[in-house]
């Protein structure tokens, strides 16, 4: 069944007459003839009953009438809110994310965002790295917003800034009094660390590996408050990216000085995915506001 003869009918229903829907149709009138023949041969009944040159709208084509408005308005609806999905000022952004940036990096780009474009909707979607990764690949969210992560050629990357880590130990430590400190002086200390299946793991790994020590590790954690709230009970010290919330009365923050200790935040999404123009508007704020320096 042709969509076009739904609307064809429609005019036809209300007017009861061949000669003003063509007009208003801007058809010729054999034509609409031909289409509500055509449409009623495909139902099996006749929608209007014939009297000499007149027609009038018969009770199947007052049942059939009914569905035909509510499934045009229906349609109708769809497509004015595909053009404002479209619109960059009103559409949709399903973002995803890590837990660690929801805590830092992301209230503030959201904050900033939302302050120029009030209008646009956005969805958020918390998730590790693979979690964001494939939920791209689903299509279930637009952009994600990660730490680096091997590249593919499916995905495109745009780092927006660098995160640097530092370490983190109980206000009655011995270690408090420091400024900073080296990796390698760490060596016969109690540890809380994350979970091994987490990238997080890895990258802190690998500085320890080259100091030629794997730390003793009491705990592990999935998330940085749970972290920071073990350092801050005595049961361990940490590395951490720079949290801002970490308790100022029972934790303190020390510069690493033998190595830096960084990780590079980013967005992701996919290659050949088509990009609604609030994404794109969302991408040009980032460049604009977090990539001044490198342009």
């Amino acid at each position: 069944m042709e969509w076009q003869y739904l609307i064809y009918f429609q005019s036809v229903a209300r007017t009861e007459n061949f000669h003003l829907s063509s007009k208003e149709l801007l058809l010729s009138q054999p034509a609409l003839s031909r289409a509500i023949k055509k449409l009623e041969q495909e139902l099996g009944v006749n929608l209007f009953d014939r009297v000499g040159r007149n027609i009038k709208l018969n009770k199947y084509g007052k049942t059939f009438l009914t569905h035909v408005e509510k499934s045009l308005l229906e349609i109708n609806t769809g497509m004015d809110e595909i053009k404002r999905m479209e619109n960059p000022d009103y559409g949709t952004i399903n973002i995803g994310f890590i837990q660690t940036l929801g805590m830092s990096i992301l209230p503030s780009i959201l904050k900033g965002f939302r302050q120029k474009y009030p209008y646009i909707k956005i969805n958020l979607v918390q998730e590790n790295i693979n979690g964001n990764i494939e939920k791209l690949l689903n299509r279930d969210i637009d952009i994600c917003l990660i730490s680096a992560t091997d590249k593919t050629s499916s995905l495109q990357w745009l780092p927006i800034l660098e995160q640097e880590f530092f370490l983190y130990v109980p206000l009655n430590h011995g270690l408090a009094n420091c400024s900073e400190i080296a990796l390698s002086e760490l060596k016969d200390e109690t540890f809380i660390g994350f979970k091994k299946h987490l990238s997080m793991y890895s990258l802190i790994e690998k500085y320890f590996l080259k100091e030629g020590f794997i730390p003793h590790t009491s705990f592990e954690g999935e998330d940085i408050p749970t972290i920071i709230s073990f350092v801050s009970s005595g049961l361990g010290i940490a590395i951490l990216p720079q949290y801002d919330e970490a308790p100022h009365d029972s934790v303190k923050r020390i510069r690493l000085s033998s190595c830096t200790i960084k990780r590079q935040i980013g967005l992701a999404w996919l290659n050949e995915e088509y990009l609604s123009s609030s994404a794109h508007v969302f991408l040009a704020y980032l460049h604009n506001n977090y990539l001044k320096d490198k342009d």
